[in-house]
């Protein structure tokens, strides 16, 4: 780490490329942390986590069948806590919302006021957080179910697109609560969307064992249509994966698309021209029929839940650098926190668990003090 500093010191190195390869040493050096525990008080399993982008102090938490809480990492509640435990238990703040069969939840774009949740009673809801209100609420599908929505992080408008048993993609526009658009996709039903952190008009949907990259421009027909066998002309019947993909993410540059799948392997995708990668993550478990969600750091590492645990991979190679262990049963979704360098993850056992380096509780202090 001294060298790479006197190297960006002299030049040699960017700052940017130090900030990540500063992120990649503290990936593998992540631990259970003993200094901060979230309180087991939900009474469902963890299905959906968002951390707030503005300053990383609030986490944002679903879980079955109903129930909407958000932790401040800030504030500690001022239970007795046991002789065994030196550290601090994260309350949720003093109010909980209720979305009924919430299935997925998402901070809103460079705000702390304001969520976004989805559930399979078929609605789409917009809260005001500081008032406890819905602002907006719209169902996109005829169908009562929704199971995953994901609004564009690089649109200066509020796009919202929505997965649902529906063979079609709404794409919502939050200011006026209405579908302007819909993706026709007839591969059936889909079951991720996921939009480009750097292209406001490109998305990513997963239908079945299908990914498709999709211009919402051109909402007639996607861009490519990916092909695991790497045809040239993929034909209808060419598939992605062997089983249901639930899960995809695009790297912070927008140049790889990543589709993880029930035949338990990740496939990375160039998305200028949809060609497979030939990195080979090898097997990673992947049994659960629910959408999931995975995480990636600040440089190239990437956190995949598979059973109950989470594997670090490295996102050029394919190797595995690392091995979370501390879920007693299936691990749902997976939040990095790049203000604190920590990671957030919930499952099926209705924990949600902080993984952090050692020294988190000074620069947590340190973060505090700088906001005060």
């Amino acid at each position: 780490m001294i060298r790479d500093l006197h190297d960006q010191g002299l030049g040699l190195m960017s700052p940017g490329r130090l900030r990540r390869v500063a992120s990649d040493r503290l990936a593998v050096k992540l631990r259970l942390s003993r200094q901060t525990r979230f309180l087991r008080n939900h009474r469902g399993a963890i299905l959906s986590l968002d951390v707030d982008g503005l300053s990383g102090r609030f986490v944002l938490a679903a879980s079955s069948p109903s129930t909407i809480r958000i932790h401040d990492l800030q504030k500690p509640d001022s239970e007795i806590l046991p002789p065994q435990f030196h550290g601090n238990r994260i309350a949720p703040t003093a109010f909980e919302l209720f979305h009924e069969c919430v299935c997925c939840v998402q901070w809103y774009p460079g705000s702390v006021k304001i969520i976004t949740s989805s559930g399979k009673d078929g609605s789409l809801r917009m809260w005001d957080v500081c008032k406890r209100v819905v602002c907006c609420e719209v169902k996109p599908v005829r169908e009562n179910r929704l199971t995953q929505h994901h609004q564009s992080p690089a649109s200066k408008i509020p796009l919202v697109a929505v997965a649902s048993p529906s063979a079609g993609i709404p794409i919502l526009d939050l200011r006026f609560g209405k579908s302007p658009m819909r993706l026709k996709n007839t591969l059936g039903p889909v079951t991720y969307v996921q939009w480009s952190p750097t292209d406001e008009h490109t998305i990513a949907s997963a239908a079945e064992s299908v990914v498709l990259l999709w211009d919402v421009r051109v909402p007639s027909k996607p861009l490519l249509r990916m092909d695991m066998s790497n045809s040239r002309t993929p034909a209808t019947t060419s598939t992605s994966h062997m089983g249901l993909v639930n899960c995809l993410e695009f790297s912070l540059d927008g140049r790889t698309l990543i589709s993880y799948g029930t035949d338990n392997a990740i496939r990375m995708w160039d998305t200028q021209s949809g060609v497979l990668s030939d990195v080979n993550c090898g097997s990673v478990d992947n049994y659960v029929r629910v959408s999931v969600r995975m995480a990636l750091n600040r440089g190239r590492r990437m956190f995949v839940p598979s059973r109950h645990h989470i594997r670090v991979f490295d996102l050029d190679t394919g190797e595995r650098v690392h091995n979370l262990k501390g879920h007693m049963s299936d691990v749902y979704c997976v939040r990095y926190n790049p203000h604190f360098e920590m990671l957030h993850s919930g499952g099926r056992d209705r924990n949600i668990i902080n993984w952090t380096m050692q020294n988190y509780k000074k620069v947590c202090t340190k973060a505090a003090e700088d906001s005060d």
